[in-house]
């Protein structure tokens, strides 16, 4: 059986050996590794890599308190959820699942980046923030019921949101 570890295995493999993708990678607080695309970030319990290989040519390996400062200073809960609205929205390419946070805030995350955090199907895992009623900022994935933090990525920013919080937007599937 494929888990969630062999699927996010295969992406960060999929980084290293595209070339020209910017890989950052270091120790999380908790004894994981961070490892990034510079767009998505996945937590490793264990993995094959030699960090210092994986970020060449033009990455960069980080301390364990640069990644402390990009996991939520505390423990999500429930009110951290976004609940998905069904709807999508799409501009110049990059297409927004739209989300809504416990405030009624709504959050924009890129598609792409929601299947690569979303690997599996029907997978027990749903995106948090910890700064409810915001709009954007970084949307972590976590896995349920366990509650462990697994990656995470920026939301879409601000203008893409302003542009469709209002307008057109059509419902997934459509």
């Amino acid at each position: 059986m494929v888990t969630l570890e062999d699927k996010l295995m295969q992406l960060v493999m999929k980084w290293y050996l595209k070339g020209d993708t910017r890989v950052v990678a270091g120790p999380a607080p908790d004894g994981r590794t961070l490892i990034s695309d510079a767009k998505v970030a996945v937590l490793l319990t264990a993995h094959p890599f030699n960090l210092e290989q994986l970020v060449q040519p033009n990455g960069d390996v980080v301390s364990e308190e640069s990644v402390k400062k990009l996991l939520p200073a505390r423990e999500l809960k429930g009110e951290n959820r976004l609940i998905p609205t069904g709807l999508k929205c799409s501009d110049q390419g990059c297409t927004g699942i739209q989300y809504v946070d416990s405030a009624g805030e709504t959050w924009y995350v890129d598609e792409k980046f929601v299947k690569q955090l979303m690997p599996l199907k029907n997978m027990p895992a749903m995106p948090y923030v910890a700064s409810v009623g915001k709009g954007f900022g970084i949307v972590y994935f976590v896995e349920e019921p366990a509650g462990i933090l697994y990656g995470f990525c920026a939301s879409l920013n601000g203008k893409f949101k302003k542009h469709f919080d209002g307008s057109y937007v059509k419902r997934q599937g459509e």
